[in-house]
């Protein structure tokens, strides 16, 4: 077991640093990644979701004066009591989660020994009783492991109830699945009133030609402070073209719902950190394809001209898009004001391939 001093000294010298620095706003946000998820369903893929629990090793904190909190909406696991619960993830073996697990570390000495337990959940209903849903494994942690990893970065096997990492007969005795945990150190302003809100539009301009009978979702990241990956921060619903035949200027832009999210969420006080747009291709087996992307700072999104400046696409070598500009339809914020700050992005002049649409 890593002493304080160890972990002290086994985290990288930028993890290191922000703790430091830590106030009472300081927070450890965890991140969370599934990947080769054994699938437990038949006709369809696993639709994952994931409770934390934590317990107290030793129970010498009395529970007003623990860290954390059961929640009182999740039930008890034995000794393990529920902290947070992530959103699902229909017909997907390989989620990665918009739900983060944020940890105050205003108490480091004990939060650092906490053990916690990570157990995924196949969700087959909207029940919200527990035991109506596929367990498929579970992994055990503390915070001071993942902060004291190179990168801050944690793999773990997920086990099945026994501690075995393989899932038997009943599912090819195939590997349960790998869980990635990251970790990063976010200042979080208690005063919520200094938070601002960005309502987020994206989608295709009404001239462009857009496969028929499919459907789309798209996703933002934002890189780590110390760039060493990106986090999910909202996914999308599915837009479903039917009917949409574009190449016409009477038609209305066809959009995504629109998203309201904060800076906090978006990129925590720093406007030169990276955020990442990516369309997909839904695709019912759950094998989503990325058809493009999109990487640019908050700065960048703000002081953009539109024309002069063109929006940077990737297509990310997919098999079905060969070509697609996007624009910055509008963008306001004050950094003052506490009015609704918007980015509104459109794709346009897209090509697909022959037999694609």
């Amino acid at each position: 077991i890593l002493t304080l001093l160890q972990l002290y000294f086994s985290m990288s010298d930028f993890f290191r640093s922000r703790l430091e620095s830590s106030s009472s706003n300081t927070f450890i946000e965890i991140s969370i990644n599934l990947r080769s998820l054994v699938n437990m369903d038949l006709l369809s893929k696993s639709d994952p979701f994931i409770i934390l629990y934590y317990r107290n090793p030793t129970n010498s904190t009395p529970p007003e004066q623990f860290p954390l909190q059961p929640n009182p909406s999740l039930s008890i696991d034995g000794d393990w009591n529920p902290y947070e619960i992530t959103e699902t993830i229909w017909d997907n073996l390989n989620p990665d989660f918009v739900h983060k697990f944020i940890f105050p570390w205003s108490t480091p000495s004990l939060l650092s020994d906490i053990e916690l337990r990570l157990k995924v959940l196949d969700r087959d209903s909207e029940d919200a009783s527990l035991n109506k849903h596929d367990f498929i494994g579970q992994s055990d942690f503390k915070l001071s492991e993942i902060i004291s990893s190179p990168n801050n970065h944690l793999m773990l096997p997920l086990l099945n109830e026994k501690g075995k990492t393989k899932g038997g007969l009943l599912h090819g005795n195939k590997s349960l699945g790998t869980v990635h945990l990251f970790a990063e150190i976010l200042e979080i302003p208690q005063d919520t009133s200094t938070q601002h809100g960005f309502n987020i539009e994206f989608g295709f301009k009404s001239n462009c030609t857009l496969p028929q009978k499919r459907a789309f979702f798209y996703t933002i990241s934002r890189m780590t402070l110390d760039s060493n990956f990106y986090t999910r921060v909202f996914r999308s619903g599915v837009l479903f073209v039917k009917n949409y035949s574009g190449n016409t200027h009477e038609m209305d832009d066809f959009v995504f719902q629109v998203q309201k999210l904060n800076d906090s969420e978006l990129f925590v006080g720093d406007m030169n950190r990276k955020l990442r747009f990516e369309l997909y291709e839904n695709k019912k087996s759950g094998a989503h394809e990325v058809l493009m992307r999109i990487e640019c700072t908050m700065n960048e999104l703000m002081n953009h001209d539109e024309e002069k400046d063109d929006l940077v696409v990737d297509l990310c070598r997919n098999k079905h898009l060969i070509h697609a500009e996007a624009y910055i339809l509008a963008n306001s914020w004050n950094v003052a004001s506490q009015n609704l700050g918007l980015i509104s992005i459109r794709l346009a002049n897209l090509s697909w391939t022959k037999g694609y649409l």
